[in-house]
């Protein structure tokens, strides 16, 4: 992976949840928090997460951790302003409809 998984995403399960072993190494445990009663998941243990010391089955919760900024949002709002700032700017004598609301930019007063 490009990105290191945090030890918050890391979820340590009981091995006394496991039913059955799958092909691929994927297994079918009983979940540990179950939002309705009977829920299964099945996973694929990473061996790096495992611990020698603990017996239990670590998984990971991608959907624990939060999302990469794809953009710096400041960058996004600079861009915005100036187009903001030009529409203000244009001269709206040269228009031949004209807005009743703002008839007269304020560099044509």
């Amino acid at each position: 992976m490009k990105y290191e998984v945090p030890d918050s995403c890391k979820i340590k399960i009981p091995k006394k949840t496991k039913i059955e072993k799958l092909s691929a190494k994927f297994l079918l445990i009983s979940h540990p928090y179950p939002s309705i009663e009977g829920e299964l998941l099945i996973v694929k243990p990473n061996k790096k997460d495992k611990d020698k010391k603990e017996d239990c089955i670590v998984i990971r919760d991608f959907s624990l951790r939060r999302r990469i900024p794809a953009k710096e949002i400041e960058s996004v709002d600079k861009e915005k302003d100036k187009k903001d700032k030009k529409k203000k700017e244009e001269s709206k004598l040269a228009c031949l409809e004209v807005n009743i609301e703002e008839p007269i930019n304020t560099i044509e007063w």
